[in-house]
Formats: structure tokens, C-alpha cells, sequence
């Protein structure tokens, strides 16, 4: 089960120290942990979606993380 609450209360606490690309890398490493689900589970509990950022952005999030 993904405890959507603690990712919520993380981003939170760190959103007003994340730039854009920043908030694509922490959305993306949550997602990749996650596995299956986690782009929408990520995206409802940071609020991402759907007025947001899109999932389209945390997959270039993802493809950022993985490009090292």
C-alpha cells in the first residue's frame, strides 16, 4: 500500500526550497520507489494533478533521475 499522507507531508516541507527541476527529481525518485501506481499516487498526494504538473513532467523527471 503507498502511504500517499508521507509523501504529502514531505513535499510540504520541502516544496519552498524546490525549483522546478528540483520538484520533477523529488516527484520522480518517489515514483520510481513506488513502482506500479506511483506516478498517479505521487501526483494526488503532492497535489500535482491535475492543475499542476502534469504527468508528462514527472516521466521527464524520471528520465532526468535515470540520466543521472
Amino acid at each position: 500500500m503507498i502511504d500517499e499522507e508521507t509523501i504529502r507531508r514531505q513535499y510540504e516541507m520541502l516544496r519552498p526550497a524546490l525549483d522546478e527541476r528540483a520538484r520533477r527529481l523529488f516527484v520522480a525518485s518517489h515514483v520510481q520507489i513506488l513502482g506500479r501506481g506511483g506516478i498517479a499516487a505521487v501526483a494526488r498526494a503532492t497535489g500535482i494533478a491535475p492543475t499542476g504538473i502534469a504527468p508528462s513532467t514527472i516521466r521527464r523527471g524520471l528520465k532526468e533521475l535515470n540520466q543521472g
